[in-house]
């Protein structure tokens, strides 16, 4: 009798762990990216009136973290037109530090934002990846989970003429001083994601799934290490994950309104 008691307990506890799992499914963010007619400068200020009427979101999932003192403000925001793309990162920073100069190299070893998108309302097996960093060193990928059956993989060999601007409030790579923050502008073509995978345009009423990034580095190497940095995004990932920040099925939305 206990033992049929045991067996209805451990269903009864696996429906209500089935039950717990369904109501904590993941729900993508939305973030609504405006249409901009002015002519933009992409020079790392927020100069144009669009920028002021874009609206500014929290990248305040920390994703790996040392300790509470690392929890910088970062904000971002989204713009768009038919034919580009456009990012603003504005970073709290007290050590501002970069060494990537090599284009296709390791930027987000650095003081980094990065913009990783998938030009779909859906998740795809692929995302397009923008990395850079503060010497506006660019790493641009193509980001596959499954590459020719061998797991995930990137195709480094892909350079769209994209546009950086910074402006850094400090010293770069000086850590007797503190500094105050900086800001990054990023201006995407939209024909960089032609001829990939089945996109859907940009244009009033789409959806994309896109993840705003943004790596913090205070310690000062030649030659950096994943631990001499943090890591926050603007959508919540999973920690335990071996696709890192890659977990394309957990990016927000980015709507385009107009």
């Amino acid at each position: 009798m206990k033992r049929m008691e045991y067996i209805i307990s451990f269903f009864l506890f696996i429906l209500l762990l089935n039950s717990c799992t369904s109501r904590e499914a993941f729900v993508p963010d939305t973030y609504k990216a405006i249409y901009v007619e002015e002519p933009m400068c992409i020079d790392g200020k927020m100069d144009e009136d669009s920028w002021q009427r874009a609206i500014a979101d929290s990248v305040n999932h920390f994703y790996v973290i040392k300790d509470d003192n690392y929890k910088v403000k970062t904000s971002f925001r989204a713009m768009w037109t038919e034919d580009t793309l456009y990012f603003y990162f504005e970073c709290q920073d007290k050590y501002i530090t970069a060494v990537e100069q090599k284009r296709d190299g390791r930027p987000f070893f650095d003081d980094c934002a990065e913009v990783f998108l998938i030009p779909a309302g859906k998740d795809a097996s692929m995302h397009f990846c923008f990395e850079v960093n503060l010497l506006e060193t660019i790493n641009d990928v193509l980001y596959f989970d499954d590459l020719l059956g061998k797991g995930a993989g990137v195709i480094k060999d892909y350079n769209p003429n994209i546009k950086i601007g910074v402006k850094i409030d400090g010293s770069i790579n000086d850590n007797s001083d503190t500094d105050t923050g900086w800001t990054m502008e990023m201006a995407l073509p939209a024909k960089a994601f032609n001829r990939v995978i089945e996109t859907s345009p940009i244009a009033a009423g789409e959806n994309w799934r896109f993840l705003a990034i943004r790596q913090n580095r205070d310690i000062l190497k030649s030659i950096p290490e994943d631990e001499d940095r943090e890591t926050m995004t603007n959508s919540n990932l999973l920690q335990e994950l071996e696709e890192g920040v890659h977990q394309s099925n957990r990016f927000a939305v980015l709507e385009f309104v107009k």
